[in-house]
């Protein structure tokens, strides 16, 4: 009776590999969208790497900071038990065995390999044997294996969690459009950035790209890319709209929007500032399809809501960040709001040139 049962808990353990192999399917690397997720989610994007087998033995740990929270604490729990369940066998085996492997008694509520089971998962982290006590070499052979294991198992998941709780979480969200229109009489690119925490960000670097792909003298397609100046706010409130000028000095001077869309382009953004309460960097990108999410001669719906007895606004609606409305249907909406007539993107000097 006790060879079956042994023999029938180790064709379950001849296929726990099959299991690993599955978990590990699950995390093959997604395929890049180049269109990415809404704003409002976190935006991942990640290459399909060919000629290169990735696997969890040689990037456990990035592997790890990658899964989702409850991904990865499915993961710990199930190689707990696993190596549990592969050392309760052995335990079961010598107390099956006839020798004088362990002392103390069996409580006799529950089968013998339960016992060894939680015996197994009493000692893979400590060394806290229960009712079942190593009395033999073999037997403390195999609760010291069992210690290294649980030691080692520790260390590198621990580290994972550890590390993964210790990065910081970015709010920073973008607009899902970029907006081409006229300031003063000055073509501009407009977007909107916001930090749905509430507080300011100290120091922002934005840094925006414009790509598009063109033919070469010998035929051959590449990839270019422009930097687009951005306006460089020394701290940035929770929502801020970003203004390029289409000057001179601007890659896109001279282009149409009817031009830009034929580009069939990408514009890139990236975005690092300090938290002000934390003191943490932050970091958030985005990509937009000119084609897709470039609008022209439109303005974005105010986000800003005043409060009664205040004279500035505290209240950020977040459900108008992405919505925009076109300029000529705006000016009942700026004359319901005055102090929107104001360009709030222009400094004291730019204003005065204006002027």
């Amino acid at each position: 009776m006790a060879q079956q049962h042994l023999t029938q808990h180790m064709r379950k353990l001849r296929e726990f590999p099959k299991l690993v192999r599955s978990m590990s399917s699950h995390l093959s690397l997604p395929v890049l969208n180049l269109s990415e997720s809404s704003s409002s989610g976190p935006q991942n994007p990640k290459w399909t790497v060919l000629g290169v087998k990735r696997c969890i033995a040689d990037d456990f740990q990035h592997m790890g900071i990658e899964m989702e929270w409850p991904n990865l604490c499915a993961f710990v729990a199930s190689v707990y038990m696993a190596v549990s369940l592969v050392f309760a066998l052995g335990f079961y085996y010598l107390l099956k065995s006839g020798g004088h492997h362990f002392s103390g008694e069996l409580s006799g509520q529950m089968t013998e390999f339960e016992e060894c089971f939680w015996t197994s998962v009493a000692n893979v982290v400590t060394i806290g044997y229960g009712t079942l006590v190593p009395a033999s070499r073999a037997a403390y052979t195999l609760a010291t294996l069992e210690h290294f294991a649980g030691i080692l198992m520790s260390a590198l998941l621990l580290g994972i969690v550890v590390t993964k709780a210790s990065i910081p979480t970015s709010k920073i969200v973008f607009s899902d459009v970029m907006l081409m229109t006229k300031r003063n009489g000055v073509p501009v690119l407009i977007f909107r950035v916001a930090n749905t925490r509430g507080n300011f960000l100290l120091s922002p670097d934005i840094r925006v790209s414009f790509f598009k792909h063109v033919a070469t003298k010998e035929g051959e397609q590449v990839c270019i890319g422009s930097t687009l100046e951005f306006t460089q706010p020394p701290v940035m409130a929770p929502c801020f709209n970003l203004v390029h000028r289409i000057n001179k000095d601007s890659p896109l001077y001279g282009m149409s929007y009817d031009d830009i869309l034929q580009s069939d382009g990408n514009i890139s953004a990236s975005m690092g500032a300090t938290d002000d309460q934390s003191l943490q960097n932050l970091y958030a990108r985005k990509m937009w399809s000119v084609r897709e999410n470039l609008k022209y001669d439109q303005r974005f719906v105010d986000v800003l809501k005043g409060q009664k007895g205040q004279k500035c606004s505290k209240v950020l609606d977040m459900e108008n960040f992405h919505k925009y409305i076109p300029i000529k249907g705006a000016a009942d909406f700026l004359e319901r709001l005055p102090s929107l007539k104001e360009d709030p993107s222009q400094g004291p000097e730019e204003k005065s040139k204006d002027m």
